[in-house]
């Protein structure tokens, strides 16, 4: 990377941000400008855009510098030092034109620096954490995340509904958090892990949750496990709960369930036993055969209805998730990306 074109970067946003709020607005136009400043070493993500919680003349964006993926420091020479990453690279001490003096500083940032990318969404803009889906309809993907993103911006542009939702593993939680920074997705977006539950994997189970429990929302399949399904759903829901606030994490999450193949009868019983023990589920997974007769046993509990989508998936069979559901429904898209408008388009309507 050419500290130079770093030095162009930090006035444009020195010009454009200083002494103002930082607003979307704000980094669009930052982004414009940069967009026509010939950059060669430097390609930065400037809707990333974020200032330092505590020194206001201080910044960071995501950035790609010699096909790495970065985190830029860019802050005034008077500035104190970050205290939110104490050791960066310092790329260099430098004036643009009629600019300030600037240095501007480097860390790691790919979607494995689990550390700095914890620091930057706990600590510099909390923006980019998973929320809870709550009453909202969602679709929820599993590649190509920083792509699916931009996805979700022109559905969200288009039709004015946010559907952002993300499948991942326990692993994976970093990297969707990693997508949201570099797409400068703010409108939130919720993220979620799965897990087969048997009275073998308990244990591992937990483990998956104490390695990431910033996740959002936390399905649970404990069709194996017969009657002691829904009395384990319950200690694995305040497993969670007890571990998101060890680490000072909110206390609201989406808790997912799926029962395997019951009635009406039977889920109603199901949801009213953990909502009664306070453990209420927020979503029932349900195959497509099931909608319209699980959709009458969640309603009265406020609870929506996850659903797992297929190409084969029909404009017609999409429309009646919507229409069963009464919109309230995560739809988890295994397909390209490429047909995400077309869907959500269907699951709207």
């Amino acid at each position: 990377m050419r500290p130079a074109e770093a030095a162009e970067v930090g006035t444009l946003i020195f010009e454009q941000a200083e002494q103002r709020p930082l607003t979307d607005d704000v980094r669009n136009r930052i982004a414009a400008r940069a967009a026509v400043l010939r950059l060669e070493s430097l390609t930065p993500r400037l809707l990333s855009l974020a200032r330092d919680p505590i020194h206001p003349s201080s910044y960071y964006f995501a950035a790609d510098a010699g096909g790495q993926p970065m985190l830029l420091h860019v802050a005034q020479a008077a500035a104190p030092t970050s205290s939110v990453f104490p050791k960066p690279l310092l790329i260099g001490r430098m004036r643009h034109a009629n600019g300030p003096e600037m240095i501007i500083n480097a860390m790691p940032f790919g979607p494995g620096d689990r550390r700095n990318i914890e620091k930057f969404a706990g600590c510099v803009d909390t923006a980019f954490l998973p929320r809870p889906q709550g009453s909202r309809p969602a679709i929820a993907v599993e590649r190509d995340l920083p792509d699916a993103f931009e996805m979700f911006r022109a559905i969200w542009k288009k039709t004015g509904r946010n559907l952002a939702a993300v499948r991942a593993t326990a692993g994976g939680y970093y990297a969707a958090v990693w997508a949201a920074i570099r797409s400068g997705w703010r409108e939130g977006y919720s993220a979620g892990v799965e897990m087969v539950i048997t009275r073998e994997s308990v244990d591992g189970a937990k483990e998956t949750i104490r390695s990431a429990p910033g996740f959002a929302r936390f399905a649970l399949d404990i069709s194996e496990l017969g009657e002691s399904g829904l009395e384990i759903a319950g200690q694995m829901h305040e497993f969670i709960r007890q571990t998101r606030s060890a680490r000072k994490m909110g206390r609201s999450f989406d808790f997912e369930i799926c029962l395997g193949d019951v009635g009406v009868q039977r889920a109603g019983e199901a949801l009213e036993w953990l909502k009664s023990r306070d453990h209420a589920a927020q979503l029932l997974a349900a195959r497509r055969d099931q909608l319209e007769e699980l959709a009458e046993a969640t309603r009265p509990h406020q609870c929506g209805l996850s659903v797992s989508g297929s190409p084969e998936n029909t404009p017609e069979m999409l429309q009646a998730v919507n229409r069963a559901t009464l919109g309230r429904f995560l739809y988890k898209w295994p397909g390209p990306l490429s047909e995400l408008p077309a869907i959500a388009e269907h699951l709207l309507a």
